[in-house]
């Protein structure tokens, strides 16, 4: 690997790390990572990726719960990009890392999330995602969805 894929690596690596030690120091250790921007999931690679935004695939398994699975994944979103109005068949823990994103749920007034903290998005509510912050921003999504459905759904 060149020295640039060492250092983009390295910052993943990173990344992750903040992302855990955050999880951790809100006393939430059992969350785990998710997707945001999938096919459907078990595709991984090839997910398309929308406006900049770069989603490395960390996880998925089976939960206890029969038809359920947890998709972890980190989330890269450039500064300014936004993710389009979606939805997932299933539970959203959304702890942003870096940065500054703003979160517009259908039913909800929007709410700007900082790094360090967390939001909860439930099964099937339509929502927006930019980043609203001056930098990139990094969210540690965690997904426990129903398995074998596409995890990112447009809506209109």
């Amino acid at each position: 690997m060149n020295s640039i894929g060492n250092v983009i690596d390295q910052n993943r690596r990173q990344l992750l790390w903040k992302a855990v030690l955050g999880i951790a120091a809100a006393g939430s250790a059992s969350l785990l990572p998710s997707q945001l921007i999938a096919a459907p999931a078990g595709q991984g690679t090839a997910t398309p990726r929308l406006s900049g935004i770069q989603r490395t695939d960390l996880i998925q398994d089976d939960l206890s719960v029969p038809g359920r699975e947890a998709v972890q994944a980190l989330v890269e979103i450039p500064a300014g990009a936004a993710a389009p109005r979606h939805s997932h068949p299933g539970e959203e823990i959304a702890y942003v890392v870096e940065g500054s994103l703003e979160y517009a749920l259908d039913g909800r007034p929007p709410v700007i999330v900082k790094a360090g903290e967390a939001l909860f998005i439930p099964y099937g509510v339509p929502h927006a995602v930019k980043n609203v912050g001056r930098g990139n921003a990094v969210e540690l999504a965690t997904y426990f969805a129903d398995k074998g459905k596409p995890l990112f759904v447009l809506e209109k």
